[in-house]
């Protein structure tokens, strides 16, 4: 028994029938596009007790335990939903949750009213101040590390019906075998990055090209090295008057 094909219609009626507060909605909302997108790409039809092991595996891999909760709790959620209202069967049921060990060395993840200073302070008109802002925006709003940045290509954005996404070649991965769905908030800079970037035309730009390259002389045009990806991240901290017990960045 397959899931709807309208998959919009039938996460806009769970998200009401399950009355959520508007931002666990929205939350909601987000992580389970990205579920479905998740499914579509792998060509899962009939989804199993092992596609959501998988899944929560895959988000293990590549995200932070508390975010990889946070996707599964939706998933679980909407699974229960669906067995409630005899539409697919509970094929999550018995799944754990992820379990989160406290540390006291994390960096906490920005506010909303933080991020919104950070993003302020890097607000320009130049190729930099372009490249900049899509860069720490893509890093706070989907959460990637610095080395999948650095991996990043332009080929690697892909349209998947009416959402664009992102393939991601995660931490000790071969291959970029993870996505990430991309929001017009997300995607709206980087549109605008790489429209500066292609009238400057010191480079040819194409598929094979890193989503953010470096403007120094050395290595114009190449991918932005980890340690750059860093140092932008915390440049802009620093001048959002924030203390480096902030990070946008989940590690290397």
């Amino acid at each position: 028994m397959a899931l709807s094909a309208d998959v919009e219609m039938l996460l806009e009626r769970f998200l009401v029938e399950a009355e959520l507060a508007e931002t666990t909605k929205e939350t909601y909302r987000r992580t389970l596009r990205g579920f479905f997108a998740w499914k579509e790409e792998r060509g899962i039809t009939d989804l199993a007790r092992g596609d959501i092991l998988a899944y929560k595996q895959d988000m293990l891999a590549r995200v932070r335990p508390s975010t990889a909760s946070t996707y599964l709790t939706a998933v679980k959620s909407l699974f229960k939903w669906l067995e409630s209202v005899r539409a697919y069967p509970n094929v999550a049921a018995d799944i754990k949750t992820v379990k989160l060990v406290g540390n006291i060395h994390r960096k906490d993840a920005l506010t909303p009213a933080q991020a919104k200073r950070v993003l302020q302070v890097l607000k320009g008109d130049t190729l930099q101040a372009k490249r900049d802002f899509a860069l720490v925006n893509l890093l706070i709003r989907v959460g990637l590390r610095s080395v999948e940045v650095t991996r990043g290509r332009l080929g690697d954005l892909r349209n998947r019906g009416d959402q664009t996404i992102l393939l991601v070649q995660g931490k000790g991965r071969v291959e970029k075998d993870a996505l990430v769905v991309l929001t017009d908030a997300t995607l709206g800079p980087i549109y605008d990055y790489l429209a500066a970037r292609r009238c400057e035309g010191r480079e040819v730009v194409g598929e094979d090209s890193p989503l953010f390259a470096s403007l120094s002389n050395k290595t114009y045009g190449k991918p932005l090295s980890t340690r750059s990806i860093r140092q932008i991240a915390k440049e802009a901290l620093r001048a959002a008057g924030l203390d480096r017990h902030y990070d946008p960045i989940r590690g290397h």
